[in-house]
């Protein structure tokens, strides 16, 4: 009998995770639109929309791998959220590497490394990471960290940024061409996926 209460127990435990759970996704909703370039310059090639909060998220820790082989970088840029361990993994056979960088959002320096290993660093800011090589000058990778994670590359001029609860954000952009900027916007995320244009513009001169 005692069995059976607990296995019941059980039951109603688990269905109601599921359903929290499922209550949780379906109030999530997307967040899409077109790059409109109002701008003097062409459209750049790097440019990330991502939403930022006053609330304090508990993001769990992303782990991913950037290679180097052939004394070039896997990716040329990569979008990441705070919190996200990053491994950098030597895949040359007789050539050694380094990481390094002094950018605000990132001092790094994660010494020599032999082929075959892969050193690690926890992007905790957020920003623009430049990372370089000290062997190989012409290695070259650029990281921008995002402080949440929501957040999209613009693609053929298009963004979508996906599975976002319900609540207030701050819609923010970067780009590699300083002299362009995009208007913060204060957004509400509810159920409904929202389409919102955003204009690229020059940024004003002081």
């Amino acid at each position: 009998m005692i069995g059976t209460i607990k296995i019941k127990y059980y039951l109603v435990t688990l269905t109601l995770a599921l359903l929290s759970s499922y209550s949780f996704s379906a109030q999530a909703a997307d967040l899409h639109g077109q790059m409109i370039n109002q701008s003097k310059y062409p459209l750049p090639k790097r440019i990330v929309v991502y939403l930022d909060t006053d609330k304090v998220i508990k993001m769990p820790q992303q782990k991913i791998t950037f290679h180097q082989q052939n004394r070039q970088f896997s990716e040329n840029f990569a979008v990441i959220s705070k919190n996200t361990k990053v491994s950098f993994s030597n895949d040359e056979i007789d050539i050694n590497h380094n990481i390094f960088s002094r950018s605000p959002a990132g001092t790094i320096d994660l010494g020599l490394f032999e082929p075959g290993m892969s050193p690690s660093y926890d992007f905790k800011q957020k920003g623009r990471v430049k990372l370089l090589c000290r062997i190989h000058r012409r290695m070259r990778m650029d990281v921008y960290v995002t402080p949440t994670p929501w957040f999209a590359q613009v693609k053929k001029g298009r963004y979508i940024i996906r599975d976002i609860p319900a609540g207030k954000y701050t819609l923010k952009t970067w780009t590699n061409n300083g002299r362009l900027f995009v208007k913060t916007k204060e957004i509400i995320v509810k159920n409904k996926h929202i389409n919102l244009n955003l204009a690229l513009k020059n940024r004003p001169s002081r």
